[in-house]
C-alpha cells in the first residue's frame, strides 16, 4: 500500500524533469602542491551546446557543485547526480580518487575542498573556463558526505551551501566535538534513508546533522529508502545492504525523484538566488513531514530571500515608468492600487507613487518617487582618489530641495545612508556638489543619491559604480541605462584595456579597445538587450566584470 501512495506522490509532485541543457563531459587532473603535488583526478559534467566528451560548454556561466563518491565507489556510479543536475544548468565535479577498500578520509576531504578552491579561483578546468558562475556548493554520499564535512571543517573554501545524501561519519571523525570547527556554517540539507542499515549507530546521517554548526540546517529522513540508493547503484554497497537485509519499498527511480525534489531547489535558491525555489523547498518538505513520505527537522535561523535588483522609476510626461520587471504592483500614499499592475502608471494626484516588483526568480523589490520633481540633475559621478572615492553632482536647477542623502552598497542591491549635503532650496542657477568617501577598502563599490525636498518627498539618482585598490580601477557609469543612451567609462592609470559588452546570459555582443589615462571613454549601448547586460573590463594581467541593466 505504502508503495503505491508514494507512486501517487511522485507523480503529483515531480517538479524536476530534466531539463534543457545537454551533458558534456571531460576529466581535469588538479595538482595540490602543497601536498606533495597530489593528483586530483576528476570527472567534470557541464551544461554544454551538445552532448559528448569534451564539447563546448553552453553560453553564459553557471554555478559549481563539487560531488564526492561513497566508500568503494567512484564517479561511475551516480550518473543520477549529473543526470539531474547538468540539465538544470550545474557544473558538477566528481573527484575520482579514494576509491579503493582502504580510503584516505582526510584526503578526500581535502581533495573535495582544493577542487572547489581551484574552480572557483584561478585554475579551472579549460573546458568549463569562463563558464562558472560566482557560487558553489559542496555535496557527497555516504563517506562523501562525511569527508565533505571533514574538509571544510578548519579549511578555506569557497562553498556557500552543503547537500548531503545518506552522510556518514570518518575516520578522523567530522563529527567529534572536540574537532575545532571553524568554517562550516554554510547552510546544510542531508537527506537520509528510513531504511538505512549500513551506517552505524552513532556515525549515522542523524548524529552527522547534529554535530553540523550551520545556520539553517534540514533533515529530511525518506521513509522506505535505503542508503546505496541515493546512488545510481553499485556492486558492492548493494551487496552490503542485501547481507544486512535492508528492506525497502521504493524503486530507485522513486527515491532519485524524492532526492532531486528536494536538492534541486534547494541549490536554486542558495547558488541562483531564485526565491520561489525555497518556497516550493519548504512547501514540499511542510506537505509531506510526518506522513507518508518523510519525517523532517530543521534548526538554525530561516535564510532571508534576497531582493530584486532595486527598480527605477522614470518619469515621462504625465507618465511613470519602472524598469523592466517579471510583475508590477503600485502604490499611492493611501495605499495599494488594485488595478495598477502594470509597467507604467498615469498618476491620478500628486504625491509619492511606489512600484513592488519581482524577478524572473521571484525575487522583490521597490521603489518610491514623488511626482512633480524638485532638483534637475545633470551628471553624478564618482571617481577613485587614492584610499578615498570623491563623488561629484551637478544640478540645472532646483526646487524646493531640502537635502541629498549619499547612499552606498557593497554589492549594488543593498544601500545604507552615508552622509548628507544640504540642497539650495529654490534656485534656477547651476550648482556643483561634492562629498568624500574616506578611507574606502579596496574593491567594487556603489552610490546613489537619495533627493528630499522639504515636504518629505523623494527621488533616487542612477547608481554609480568605482573600484578601488591596486591593479585595474575604473569608474563606469550611469549602471541604469535607457535605449540609446552611451556608457562612460574612465579608467584610472596609463593602461590599455579591451571592453566586452555580454547580454545577460554572457553572449557577446560588442568588443571595444580603449587606451590612455583619465579621458572619458564612451561605450554605446547600441545591441544591448533589455534587462541585465554585462561589461567586462581587462588588461593584460585583469579583468573586471560589471552590471548595467538597460530599460
Amino acid at each position: 500500500m505504502r508503495f503505491t501512495l508514494t507512486t501517487l506522490f511522485v507523480l503529483f509532485f515531480s517538479a524536476y524533469a530534466l531539463g534543457q541543457y545537454p551533458i558534456g563531459e571531460a576529466t581535469h587532473t588538479f595538482v595540490d602542491a602543497s601536498r606533495s603535488n597530489r593528483n586530483i583526478s576528476t570527472k567534470v559534467f557541464y551544461p554544454a551546446m551538445t552532448a559528448g566528451t569534451n564539447t563546448t560548454a553552453a553560453t553564459g556561466t553557471f554555478p559549481v557543485v563539487v560531488f564526492g563518491h561513497g566508500f568503494s565507489m567512484s564517479p561511475a556510479n551516480y550518473d543520477n547526480i549529473k543526470d539531474n543536475l547538468v540539465p538544470e544548468g550545474y557544473i558538477v565535479l566528481m573527484p575520482d580518487t579514494e576509491t579503493g577498500l582502504s580510503p584516505n578520509h582526510s584526503n578526500f576531504g581535502l581533495d573535495l575542498v582544493f577542487v572547489g578552491n581551484e574552480t572557483m579561483g584561478a585554475n579551472p578546468p579549460a573546458i568549463i573556463s569562463g563558464h562558472i558562475g560566482t557560487r558553489a556548493a559542496i555535496s557527497g554520499h555516504s563517506m562523501g558526505g562525511g569527508c565533505s564535512m571533514l574538509g571544510i571543517k578548519n579549511t578555506a573554501h569557497p562553498f556557500v551551501t552543503s547537500v548531503t545524501f545518506g552522510a556518514v561519519d570518518t575516520n578522523p571523525a567530522a563529527i567529534d566535538a572536540g574537532v575545532v570547527d571553524s568554517h562550516n556554517e554554510i547552510p546544510t540539507l542531508s537527506i537520509a534513508g528510513e531504511n538505512d542499515c549500513i551506517t552505524p549507530a552513532g556515525d549515522s546521517p542523524i548524529d552527522f546533522y547534529n554535530a553540523l554548526d550551520s545556520d539553517y540546517k534540514a533533515f529530511v529522513e525518506i521513509l522506505d529508502a535505503t542508503h546505496c540508493r541515493f546512488s545510481s547503484g553499485s556492486f558492492n554497497c548493494s551487496t552490503g545492504e542485501t547481507f544486512s537485509f535492508c528492506a525497502s519499498g521504493l524503486a530507485d527511480n522513486v527515491q532519485h525523484q524524492y532526492m532531486f525534489d528536494m536538492a534541486i531547489p534547494w541549490l536554486d535558491f542558495f547558488l541562483k538566488d531564485d526565491c520561489d525555489a525555497w518556497d516550493e523547498f519548504q512547501d514540499y518538505i511542510t506537505v509531506n513531514n510526518g506522513g507518508t513520505l518523510f519525517d523532517v527537522q530543521t534548526a538554525g535561523t530561516t535564510p532571508t530571500k534576497p531582493d530584486a535588483t532595486m527598480p527605477m522609476i522614470t518619469e515621462a510626461g504625465i507618465e511613470l515608468s519602472s524598469t523592466v520587471a517579471a510583475t508590477y504592483q503600485w502604490y499611492d500614499e493611501n495605499g495599494v492600487l488594485p488595478t495598477e499592475t502594470g509597467q507604467t502608471i498615469v498618476p491620478q494626484n500628486p504625491g509619492t507613487y511606489t512600484v513592488v516588483i519581482s524577478d524572473d526568480n521571484g525575487c522583490t523589490a521597490s521603489n518610491s518617487f514623488a511626482t512633480g520633481l524638485p532638483v534637475e540633475l545633470v551628471s553624478f559621478t564618482a571617481q577613485a582618489k587614492g584610499a578615498d572615492v570623491e563623488l561629484e553632482w551637478i544640478t540645472a536647477s532646483e526646487e524646493n530641495n531640502d537635502y541629498f542623502t549619499i547612499e552606498y552598497s557593497t554589492d549594488g542591491r543593498n544601500f545604507e545612508a552615508l552622509g548628507k549635503v544640504s540642497g539650495q532650496g529654490t534656485t534656477l542657477e547651476r550648482t556643483s556638489y561634492d562629498f568624500l568617501h574616506e578611507n574606502v577598502f579596496p574593491g567594487m563599490h556603489y552610490y546613489r543619491l537619495m533627493q528630499t525636498d522639504y515636504d518629505g518627498g523623494f527621488s533616487y539618482s542612477d547608481v554609480v559604480s568605482v573600484k578601488t585598490g591596486k591593479g585595474l580601477s575604473f569608474n563606469l557609469y550611469p549602471t541604469l541605462i535607457q535605449g540609446g543612451q552611451q556608457l562612460n567609462l574612465i579608467v584610472e592609470g596609463e593602461q590599455s584595456v579591451s571592453v566586452e559588452v555580454m547580454d545577460g546570459t554572457g553572449r557577446l555582443l560588442n568588443v571595444l579597445e580603449f587606451n590612455g589615462t583619465g579621458e572619458v571613454f564612451n561605450i554605446p549601448s547600441d545591441g544591448m538587450t533589455e534587462g541585465v547586460n554585462f561589461i567586462r573590463i581587462s588588461t593584460a594581467t585583469e579583468s573586471l566584470t560589471q552590471r548595467v541593466v538597460r530599460y
